[in-house]
Formats: structure tokens, sequence, C-alpha cells
């Protein structure tokens, strides 16, 4: 049984604002929902001051005003599976620590490794401290673009990152299932743009990208497979995508380009399968639910300083991928939410775009030898706030569609 479908947005909160207005944007264009994240590092990293001590100031502000406005919380866990800066090795930690605690939740738990044990006793707290507030918990924004973007396949760096965020995702998800049956639990937006590694192009295959990555449904049911663990399949009953769009660049930078085709790459991955010691898995079985954004708003995206896109084209391709995602939904494809990156918000992303989105936080800065600026201080970047047509569109197809 899916959800009746509901429409949300992610709220990025600015270390150097004052309120949280998240939430009272999230109402205003329309939405139920709000994920909570942070522009400049994710709620992990800024909430776990060293081990075991945590400062839940801005999630107990962001809660406050998710409940003053009556829109639900969305928390997202660790933004790009970035640990907290006092984890000298970051996502490639590898120093192995005491964490009996863990021992029964399965054979592959039974040795950690620091940023392994420190991800589940945050997310054991975070639980602990908001389950009664909380109905879907989301890993990350962008969960799987650390190591698609930042280390190479087949390195020995890839392979701690991936075992660590691999083992961070299972442990963490079982301990919610254990702690709060009733949630819903998704790894969150894995970035799908698509482009030809030797030319840059467009590739055709939208779905496919999600194929090679790790928490799509081929890396998840192949580890089914291998370790006979069921929470594997599981994972897959609330599937989380991110905004389909494309790279000029072969290194996989900027500019990028959106593209409006969510819908259908929706359709040829819940269509999809599997052959895994000859045995076919067709994805529709496993999964049960899909949260959709389809394409993230700003006057100039992220690292786009050579393309920007006004606000006639933003809301246009906003309006065709609602229309394209909701045509799939008539279709039968399980789509229970759909959340957009707009908020009427401006930031200054063009100037501070290349150091604040591609290297952020401390944790990519290291991998990129580069000293993280919020040692010293955060972005000062300006913020406002004004209506956008984009906005617009997501209103009207919010309050049609609201129950």
């Amino acid at each position: 049984m899916v959800d009746p479908l509901s429409f949300g947005t992610i709220y990025f909160h600015h270390m150097k604002q004052t309120e949280y207005v998240g939430p009272k944007l999230t109402r205003e264009v329309g939405g139920t929902f709000v994920q909570l994240d942070t522009s400049d590092v994710g709620l992990w990293y800024l909430t776990e001051k060293r081990q075991g001590v945590y400062d839940w100031s801005l999630l107990d502000e962001a809660y406050r005003a998710c409940e003053q406005e009556r829109v639900e919380p969305v928390p997202s866990f660790s933004h790009h599976f970035m640990p907290p800066s006092w984890i000298e090795k970051g996502p490639f930690d590898d120093n192995v620590v005491d964490a009996s605690e863990y021992e029964g939740y399965g054979e592959e738990f039974k040795e950690l490794t620091l940023v392994q044990k420190s991800f589940a006793d945050f997310v054991a707290d975070l639980v602990k401290r908001y389950g009664n507030k909380t109905k879907l918990y989301v890993f990350s924004h962008e969960w799987n673009l650390t190591q698609a973007q930042f280390a190479k396949p087949g390195s020995v760096e890839y392979g701690k990152l991936l075992r660590n965020q691999l083992i961070s995702t299972i442990l963490a998800y079982k301990i919610i299932r254990r702690m709060q049956p009733s949630a819903k639990v998704t790894a969150g937006l894995l970035n799908f743009y698509r482009r030809d590694a030797e030319n840059g192009r467009q590739l055709n295959a939208l779905a496919s990208l999600i194929e090679e990555w790790p928490f799509g449904p081929r890396y998840m049911i192949r580890k089914y497979v291998e370790t006979g663990d069921e929470d594997y399949l599981r994972f897959l009953e609330t599937t989380y995508l991110f905004y389909a769009s494309y790279s000029a660049s072969k290194d996989g930078f900027g500019p990028f380009y959106f593209d409006d085709r969510v819908g259908e790459a929706l359709e040829e991955l819940y269509n999809g399968s599997v052959t895994v010691d000859r045995k076919r898995y067709y994805y529709r079985d496993y999964i049960r639910g899909f949260i959709i954004s389809p394409v993230s708003m700003s006057t100039k995206w992220t690292g786009n300083l050579d393309r920007f896109y006004t606000e006639e084209e933003q809301a246009k391709i906003l309006k065709t991928s609602l229309e394209k995602v909701i045509e799939a939904e008539n279709r039968g494809i399980p789509i229970s939410r759909i959340i957009v990156s707009l908020n009427d918000k401006n930031e200054d992303w063009t100037k501070y775009a290349q150091n604040r989105w591609l290297y952020v936080p401390e944790g990519v800065y290291r991998m990129k030898g580069f000293r993280d600026p919020l040692i010293k201080k955060p972005t000062d970047w300006p913020i406002s706030y004004e209506p956008k047509k984009a906005a617009e569109i997501f209103r009207r197809y919010a309050e049609k569609y609201k129950k």
C-alpha cells in the first residue's frame, strides 16, 4: 500500500541564519514536510562535537519550527557521508574500536571502525531524542556522491570508504527498525546525473547510473545474495532518487544541465531487474515507494558558473518534470513523496560554489588537500527571499494533491 502522494521541500539552513525558516517557507509553498539539512555541513558533522558529545540545538530549533508551522520534519543524517572533523581519517577511517553493544545485530558488526560506530551512536541518539516526532529518516543529501566523485574504484581508499559507508548504512537501518519499527528509512537523494566519460555528452540510459553505484537496487540485491541478510532488500522499500541532469564536463563537475525525464527514469528503474546466480530479481518486488526530487532550483545553481537558468526556464523544467512524475504515478509507479529544493531562497552560489559545494565538509577538504575554512568561520554569503516562478508551479501542484 503506497502512501498518498505528498509534496515537500529540502531546506539547507545556513549557519549565519538566526532563524530556522525552512518549515515556514515549506508551508508557504504548499508543502507538508521538509527535509532538515544544512548548506555548510551535514547534521552528523555539525552535531557530534567530539565522540559521544552532541549539540542538538539546531535540530531542536528545526523541530520546534516544524511543530509551529504544522509541517512534518524529515531529518537528514549526513551530507555526502562526511564524518565529523574529529575523526582524523574522515570517511577512510580504518581504526577498529570496541563496539560490543552492536554485536547482537549480526556477524558483520562484531568489529567496527571508529567512523562506523560513531555513525551508529549518532543515529541511535537522534532516534531516541526525536523518534516520537519522526516518521521518515533520510540518510543523506546525495548519499552516493562521495565515492562517485572523490575516490577511484579499485583503490585502497575507495575500498575503505565503501565498506565504512555500507556497514554504517545497514547497521543504522537495523538500529532504527529495532528502536522505531513503524518508521520509514531511505538512503536519500541518490545523485542521478548522466554523462559520457569520454566526451561529456548526455547519455540516454538514465537509470543505469543508479545501477553502477552502491545503494541502488542491483548493489543491494547482490549484497543480500552474498550475506543472506534480508535488510539489504528491506532497505529498498523506500527508494529516494535525486534529480536527473548531466554534465558537459568529462571530469563530472559543471556546468550541469537539467533533464526533465525523471518520470521515465523512475519507470525504467522500477521495471528493471538483475540476475544473480542464475536467479532473476525484479526491483518492483522490493520497492514499495519512491521519493523523488524532480529538479533542484536556485537562480545560479551550484557550480554552474557558465550556465545561467532564468526563472522562466526553471519554472518550465519543474513543471515538465512534475507532469512526467505524476504521469508515472498514474501508471502505477509507487511514488509517495515529491520533494524540491526551492524555498524562495537566494544564496550567492556563483562566488562560493567551487569552494563550498565541491569540497563540503572537512572530510572532503582533506581528501582534496584543502583546509576547511569553517575552522576559521562560516562562509559569509548573503541570503534573501523572494517569490520564484518555480515556487508558484510547485504550490499549484502541492495544493491540488494535498489530502
